[in-house]
């Protein structure tokens, strides 16, 4: 079951909502491979024929997009035996963004202050 997150800068008090982690739906790479652009679905096929039971791990995660200027939620695949990583763009723009690693040293997109903050405020599946 994901998590609903409330992220907020401490210094310019902007907010975004982001969704977080997976639902039952996110079971079969099939269903998760879906959720990537025809060009990610095509790569992600040829790398899971490397690996005959297609273990993976999957999540949306929070990410800063620089040209929105805003936190949303990308979906991260990765493949456990080729050790491959898909990571999805930015879903107002299209631009490539990697997701936040540690959210307390995160800069504000808007204000570039680093006081980010998150509460968790519901949950999802």
């Amino acid at each position: 079951m994901g998590e609903i997150v409330n992220i907020r800068c401490d210094s310019c008090h902007t907010g975004w909502e982001c969704r977080t982690g997976n639902g039952l739906m996110h079971g079969s790479l099939d269903s998760v491979a879906g959720i990537f652009s025809p060009e990610q679905q095509t790569e992600i096929a040829l790398s899971a024929k490397q690996d005959p039971l297609s273990l993976f791990t999957f999540s949306f995660r929070p990410a800063r997009c620089s040209r929105c200027h805003g936190i949303v939620s990308i979906p991260v695949l990765t493949l456990t035996e080729s050790d491959s990583t898909f990571i999805g763009p930015c879903p107002a723009c299209g631009q490539k963004i990697k997701p936040i690693a540690r959210l307390s040293k995160s800069a504000c997109p808007v204000c570039s202050n680093i006081s980010l903050k998150s509460d968790t405020i519901g949950r999802w599946d």
